[in-house]
């Protein structure tokens, strides 16, 4: 309410990382593959009652409940699982894993310099790819997170988006521009300036999100994500609304 936000998403990571075979829930994995960055199913409705206790206490702003679902193929039976759950506000999809390899994990940098950046992007895509053409997502986040920490392609990713925005074009998903990559060793909005333009001649529609881990991020960076969105040629945003309705709004001044 402080910053003037009308809305704000709670979204918080239900990491369903790439497991052994069989392995639905991420807290039932055996010793040395557990994470404890995410959110475990046993912890959602305390999660969803934390949120409506907020949504009931700040009455000014629209707070939606929401989820951020790890993609993997594979997954998508605990996907469904999981949105019959609770009739959550926005199901926000997103990639953290290529097979078992982490690709915005610190622990994993080691593994990028001895690894080929285009076989990762490529394959990063792919399944960003199959993310958009799911269904399963209302939006889709950070979508070119894979630059994290600055291991570029040689080869040009035009045609790597371009898949991934014909998905998304045809499933009516939108993307997220995303500023915690303003905070990253990339230190630069998701996605980029060649993704976002190629969203817009695609007609994929926008949201805004700040990825916020603690109270100070929350909106930081939406001033230059609102100019980067005009920059790429877009007049509009999507607001995402209770009950996953989205609202077209004109692109303010700042955010």
């Amino acid at each position: 309410a402080e910053l003037g936000l009308p809305a704000i998403a709670c979204t918080d990571h239900m990491a369903l990382q790439s497991p052994p075979p069989g392995l639905a829930r991420p807290e039932d994995a055996p010793p040395g593959r557990q994470t404890t960055w995410h959110m475990a199913w046993q912890d959602l409705p305390n999660y969803i009652a934390e949120v409506e206790r907020a949504r009931a206490a700040c009455p000014q702003v629209e707070v939606l409940v929401a989820l951020e679902f790890d993609y993997w193929p594979g997954v998508e039976p605990v996907i469904e699982e999981l949105s019959r759950m609770y009739p959550w506000d926005l199901r926000l999809g997103s990639v953290h894993y290529v097979g078992d390899f982490g690709i915005d994990s610190d622990d994993e940098i080691p593994r990028w310099e001895r690894s080929d950046p285009d076989a990762i992007w490529e394959a990063y895509f792919a399944r960003l790819t199959e993310a958009a053409s799911s269904g399963l997502f209302d939006l889709i986040g950070h979508a070119d997170l894979v630059k994290k920490f600055g291991f570029l392609p040689r080869r040009d990713p035009g045609p790597w988006y371009e898949a991934f925005l014909s998905a998304a074009a045809a499933s009516g998903v939108a993307i997220e521009l995303n500023t915690a990559g303003l905070r990253k060793p990339c230190a630069e909005i998701y996605p980029g300036l060649m993704l976002l333009r190629a969203a817009r001649a695609h007609g994929v529609p926008v949201a805004f999100g700040s990825d916020a881990h603690q109270a100070s991020q929350v909106a930081a960076g939406f001033d230059a994500a609102v100019a980067l969105a005009r920059s790429a040629g877009y007049e509009e945003y999507v607001r995402f609304r209770p009950g996953r309705q989205r609202e077209v709004c004109p692109l303010p001044d700042v955010l």
